[in-house]
């Protein structure tokens, strides 16, 4: 049973150390993301009350007032007192229009919400990326400085050391300290990295493990029927259609309704009475309304044709990126296992033979590092590239 528990608390940190639950913690905490949540609940009240009718007014008035006595009834001429209700009454589905209009505004947050996620989470998985390659590239500088130094050495102990040898030692030396001061500069980037993922606002001691291998997925079939940016501004589009819908039924104008009563000093005075209130559209400013809102769909739409056009080209050029990335690590690596790893076995072995060998082996290092180098930049540029996708597409890759 304490094993259980002990490979569960295990798990648990491991999980807590990963990069895709750092992503999820900062989504969780991220203030933008907080207050862009807020303003949906704010939009989704704002529905709630469009659709609602204005509320009644209670109107009571004292007429003909005695102020030496106001509460004196029987007197000449006749005081009253009148009590009336008046209700502002739409005579179309305005309200209705409204509502439907600021519940697609919300739903256009939510979308937009749903982006700025996905926009975290690529600039989060950049700056791991960023490290990841940083270190990877730091490991491979290492091993071949160990495999440069051990060619030096066997240089060193060479029975035919000429001139040739002299000058690849060197040369030989020159490239130790130039892999050295590129070991320094890595270093540097993973810090900068490692501090640039806190910076996202959840802090860890702990190391961050980011998986950093090749995507084997294919892509091809991805579009953009799926992204957020996309969604929100057609519902946005659809949002201010029933706007303007409701700003033409705004043509047919409200009505008043007033119901009162009057009681006066004679009760056979009292009497109920009722009114209407029709406001006239003189100057215009409903026509303008109209205008206004039309221009905002004309716009929107526009932009909307727009954005299809840039995600569409993005989203392509995502796809080419990621392929071509996928096709040249094959490529690169089919090379260094049959071909290249070969050739730089066969020049340590034969440092102590001939001159040629010697001048051969140290560009046989740096063309393995080199490889190796591009291996890791293939891999670094599909992962960015796949995170790209998932941001622009908005589909769980």
């Amino acid at each position: 049973m304490n094993k259980i528990v002990l490979a569960l608390i295990c798990a648990c940190v491991l999980n807590a150390q990963t990069l895709d639950d750092l992503i999820t913690k900062v989504l969780s905490q991220n203030p933008e993301i907080k207050a862009l949540e807020a303003q949906v609940k704010a939009a989704q009240e704002d529905a709630k009350i469009v659709g609602k009718l204005d509320n009644p007014q209670l109107d009571v008035q004292v007429t003909n007032i005695d102020f030496t006595n106001p509460a004196k009834r029987n007197i000449e001429p006749m005081q009253q007192i009148m009590v009336s209700v008046s209700q502002n009454v739409p005579l179309t589905a305005k309200l209705n229009m409204r509502e439907e209009a600021k519940k697609e505004s919300a739903e256009s947050l939510k979308h937009t919400v749903s982006q700025k996620k996905l926009d975290i989470e690529f600039a989060m998985r950049q700056s791991g990326y960023d490290l990841a390659k940083a270190k990877e590239t730091k490991k491979i500088y290492d091993k071949y400085l160990h495999t440069l130094k051990f060619a030096l050495e066997l240089l060193r102990a060479s029975n035919t050391v000429g001139n040739t040898a002299h000058n690849e030692l060197i040369r030989g030396e020159m490239e130790i300290s130039s892999f050295m001061r590129k070991i320094t500069d890595l270093e540097g980037d993973e810090r900068t990295q490692a501090r640039k993922l806190q910076s996202f606002g959840v802090k860890s001691d702990e190391e961050i493990q980011i998986r950093f291998d090749m995507p084997k997925m294919d892509v091809r079939a991805i579009t953009i029927e799926g992204s957020k940016e996309y969604a929100s501004l057609n519902t946005m589009v659809t949002s201010l259609g029933k706007e303007l819908k409701s700003e033409r039924l705004s043509l047919t104008p409200d009505i008043g309704v007033t119901l009162g009563y009057a009681s006066s000093d004679s009760a056979f005075r009292d009497y109920w009475f009722f009114g209407v209130s029709i406001p006239l559209l003189v100057y215009g400013k409903e026509e303008s309304a109209i205008g206004k809102k039309g221009y905002e769909l004309t716009a929107k739409i526009e932009e909307g044709e727009n954005l299809k056009n840039t995600l569409s080209y993005e989203l392509d050029s995502s796809k080419i990126k990621f392929e071509s990335a996928q096709k040249n690590y094959t490529l690169t690596d089919k090379i260094l296992k049959t071909q290249l790893s070969h050739l730089l076995e066969s020049a340590l072995a034969s440092l102590k033979t001939t001159d040629s060998s010697k001048v051969y082996v140290i560009s046989a290092i740096k063309d393995a590092l080199s490889l190796e180098v591009e291996l890791i930049a293939y891999k670094y540029d599909a992962n960015i590239a796949l995170a790209q996708i998932k941001k622009l597409s908005g589909e769980e890759l």
